[in-house]
């Protein structure tokens, strides 16, 4: 209850948190508008949730800024590719997946080598999300579709946050509960 969510915003406040608390949190907001059945809703909470997942990861373990790339920092089997993404002349911009195929990219990264064992199904999810009338298309999320892929990008997420922070050597430091425990009030 409020215990849990004092300790919670401290650990926030003062930093000494894993670093993937927002992470933690969008999926937990996800998971409400489903109960909810806001489907479009929790599927825009959940690609942000993989988004903010890459964007934390590249910048705590290689120190690349998603919005503005360092090219000396990307390995150069990838630099091409990574160029590609930058507005002329302006800075290199990477979206979601080139954010993902970036970390799969770097030799030996925890991280990446699972991503790239679930590229085909986050794909899949993402082609579908941008069909979604919460992005760029005309369909509303249906149920049935939203649990088929909720689940696997879900705990790919989960996963990732597991083996991020202990490659990162921090710790859970609280179990973030869900709130409200209530959905009746909202």
């Amino acid at each position: 209850g409020m215990q849990s969510y004092k300790a919670y915003l401290s650990v926030l406040v003062e930093g000494r948190g894993h670093g993937f608390e927002l992470v933690e949190d969008l999926l937990l907001n996800a998971e409400r508008r489903a109960i909810q059945e806001r489907y479009d809703d929790a599927t825009g909470r959940l690609y942000r949730a993989l988004e903010l997942m890459g964007q934390r990861w590249l910048l705590d373990r290689h120190k690349i800024n998603t919005s503005t790339v360092d090219l000396e920092r990307v390995p150069e089997k990838l630099r091409s590719s990574i160029t590609a993404h930058r507005d002329q002349p302006g800075a290199i911009k990477i979206g979601l997946l080139a954010t993902w195929d970036l970390i799969a990219g770097f030799e030996g990264d925890p991280i990446g080598s699972s991503f790239s064992s679930h590229r085909a199904r986050l794909f899949d999810f993402l082609a579908y999300r941008n069909e979604s009338l919460f992005a760029h298309g005309t369909k509303p999320v249906a149920k049935r579709d939203y649990e088929v892929f909720a689940r696997s990008v879900e705990e790919f997420i989960r996963h990732s946050m597991e083996i991020g922070i202990s490659a990162l050597g921090r710790r859970l430091v609280v179990k973030l509960a869900q709130f409200p425990t209530n959905l009746e009030e909202e």
